[in-house]
């Protein structure tokens, strides 16, 4: 449970380093959660694909907000992580 934690709270870091655009918390943040969700096959897809969206909206949108898409990627990896095993 405290690994689910953890998680939870490596995305949420995430993100607010994205909305106040302090840019360079976001890759050594992002590289832990790719640490911590190593062991968690389950889960790949969703990392995968949130990394991708944060990566994407660092690299190519000057304003640094939440999009959808990276919403959307957060919402599914965080219910994801909350399902019972």
């Amino acid at each position: 449970m405290k690994d689910k934690e953890e998680i939870l709270d490596t995305i949420a870091q995430i993100i607010h380093s994205l909305v106040e655009g302090n840019l360079s918390s976001i890759d050594p943040l992002l590289d832990l959660l790719k640490t911590q969700t190593i062991s968690l096959k389950d889960l790949q897809e969703e990392v995968l694909d949130f990394i991708q969206q944060v990566e994407f909206q660092k690299d190519y949108d000057p304003q640094h907000l939440i999009t959808e898409n990276i919403q959307k990627a957060a919402d599914i990896l965080i219910k994801s992580i909350q399902k019972p095993k």
